[in-house]
């Protein structure tokens, strides 16, 4: 260990006292890809809480299955919905440290955002009263795009999700009050819905610009005398299309370009930005279907990347490009970080008022 880190954590000890030790999780990255065919978002959430790994997604009544009631006066040619079911395959990657470095908070803030962006700032209270630098990084992450249009009621259904255009998620400037027992976040968020440019979803097209979707982030606090370091990264791919029936292969982006400084292995390595921009390339504004999407940070091997595909023989129609920028936080702690992750495979299930059903696994 460096000298540097060897005096934070006896600056840290001597701060908190004997304080006993905290153990605390956090996410290092999630993933989700569907079985059959490529869909619009309509549900995501991926996170873990200090019990449990948790993870959803839904891509519209052609995920669920749902059938879609038209109000009175709207054509069902260009409004079309299609009724199937299709499993999805999430991934939820942890990590746990136990230490006395720091003082520990958890909490959530959610802000409504639309093309044009929302932000809000919302507080995080901490285990103990503390000085030093704080930092933050995502414990879970919800998108949510079950709210009504900013120009109210149309034919389609926000329910059944958007062709993401962008997708932005940033938790930014944490600022320890004045008294030490809290810490005050700024989350933004944006969501930009693209277009389908197809017959049967003009009622989408119609109203795009309208859709504005829940952003929540569930986030860890840690204050040390050190702070975090961070580092911005960026990644960007493009695919051609080749054909509806046979598509060009969308292969994994090379991780040896995608590496990441991490200052110290014994330290809280987590995310505080993630920003997607897809069809970047595209004049006429397109969204995305997407069939995979993830995010991932590796300490061990020094990678992190944000990866997204299209690709859907039978039903895809366009090739994909995609841009990533995220943000790490490196917090030294000084002790050793355990990690894991849960995989699960299911078809998303809606309750009456279109919630869906969040699948849980016991932390080991």
């Amino acid at each position: 260990m460096k000298w540097s880190g060897q005096l934070a954590v006896v600056f840290a000890v001597l701060l908190g006292g004997c304080s006993a030790p905290t153990t605390t999780t956090w996410l290092e990255g999630f993933g989700y890809e569907w079985a059959a065919f490529n869909h619009r978002l309509s549900y995501l959430n991926a996170g873990v809480d200090d019990a449990e790994v948790y993870g959803a997604v839904v891509g519209g009544t052609s995920t669920t299955g749902g059938l879609t009631v038209l109000p009175d006066g709207c054509d069902f040619s260009v409004c079309h919905e299609i009724p199937v079911e299709d499993r999805g395959l999430m991934e939820v990657n942890w990590a746990r440290v136990t230490t006395r470095t720091g003082v520990i908070g958890v909490g959530s803030g959610e802000v409504l955002a639309g093309a044009q962006g929302g932000e809000r700032v919302f507080s995080v209270p901490l285990e103990r009263k503390a000085k030093g630098l704080p930092a933050v990084v995502l414990r879970g992450l919800t998108i949510d795009t079950h709210y009504e249009l900013m120009g109210g009621e149309a034919c389609y259904d926000p329910l059944n999700g958007w062709h993401p255009r962008r997708l932005s998620l940033s938790v930014e400037e944490p600022v320890l009050a004045a008294d030490g027992q809290s810490v005050d976040i700024l989350l933004k968020g944006i969501f930009e819905a693209g277009n389908s440019l197809e017959e049967i979803r003009q009622c989408l097209d119609e109203v795009n610009e309208e859709a504005q979707v829940a952003i929540r982030a569930d986030v860890l606090v840690v204050v040390t005398p050190e702070g975090a370091s961070s580092e911005v990264l960026s990644h960007s791919m493009t695919y051609d299309y080749g054909s509806k029936t046979n598509p060009a292969l969308q292969p994994d982006p090379d991780m040896e370009e995608r590496g990441f400084s991490a200052p110290s292995d014994e330290a809280i390595i987590g995310w505080s930005g993630l920003d997607f921009q897809f069809h970047d390339l595209d004049p006429e504004s397109r969204g995305a279907y997407i069939r995979s999407l993830a995010v991932q940070v590796d300490p061990e091997v020094k990678t992190a990347s944000g990866h997204a595909t299209n690709y859907s023989p039978g039903t895809q129609i366009t090739g994909f490009d995609y841009v990533f920028t995220g943000t790490l936080q490196s917090i030294h702690v000084g002790d050793a970080v355990e990690r894991g992750h849960m995989t699960m495979e299911k078809v998303p299930v809606l309750d009456e008022e279109g919630n869906p059903t969040i699948y849980r696994e016991s932390l080991p």
